[in-house]
């Protein structure tokens, strides 16, 4: 349900406004999604875009330095590594299941695995695909900037849209990280890095 605004209440109509979005945020991106579609379908939103006349598109290569493909193969070697480990647990608890004596409980130790093997493959490449999509992303960010100067020198506005940065996943870990601090624990990083916490999470 939708926050009421009711002068009743004694709530201003920013008050209200405040407590509609932090609702919808809390609810997740499906929640925004149905409120967008409402409004819509009542006429109290138009979603437009600038036009494209004239524009000229084009795509830039970005080029990596030595230094970026040793840190992408470092990369590569790392979740090689997470991978093999992972497989190497799954095979023990597979012999863990076999080594079941009686009937039933093999029937259990068989769905118990099934389900942490579902759970490991998930976990790696969600975990995988996140990771992989910051780094590279990242290593734009220099071809980025020298086509940013090159525009600002001739006198142009740039306008520069990143998307899947990872920075909703961080947001999420901020969040643990200051209830953690909250309830006493003792919290020793000031900053956050979405690969970073990516591989914590795996």
């Amino acid at each position: 349900p939708f926050p009421s605004a009711d002068a009743e209440e004694g709530e201003s109509n920013k008050m209200a406004i405040q407590n509609f979005i932090k609702t919808c945020e809390s609810r997740g991106v499906g929640a925004m999604e149905l409120c967008a579609l409402h409004l819509k379908r009542e006429g109290a939103l138009l979603c437009r875009t600038l036009s494209y006349a004239g524009a000229e598109l084009g795509v830039v290569e970005a080029s990596l330095t030595p230094e970026q493909i040793e840190t992408y193969d470092a990369s590569a070697q790392l979740w090689q590594m997470l991978y093999t480990r992972m497989e190497r647990k799954l095979a023990k608890m597979e012999l863990w299941v076999n080594e079941a004596m009686d009937p039933c409980e093999m029937e259990n130790r068989k769905e118990e695995f099934k389900v942490a093997k579902q759970n490991y493959h998930s976990q790696l490449w969600s975990g995988h695909l996140r990771f992989f999509r910051s780094l590279i992303t990242a290593m734009k960010v220099p071809k980025l900037v020298e086509l940013a100067k090159t525009a600002l020198a001739e006198d142009k506005c740039v306008v520069i849209g990143l998307q899947s940065t990872g920075e909703a996943h961080a947001k999420r870990i901020r969040e643990k990280l200051e209830a953690a601090a909250a309830d006493g624990e003792d919290i020793q990083e000031d900053m956050l890095s979405a690969p970073q916490e990516t591989l914590r999470y795996v």
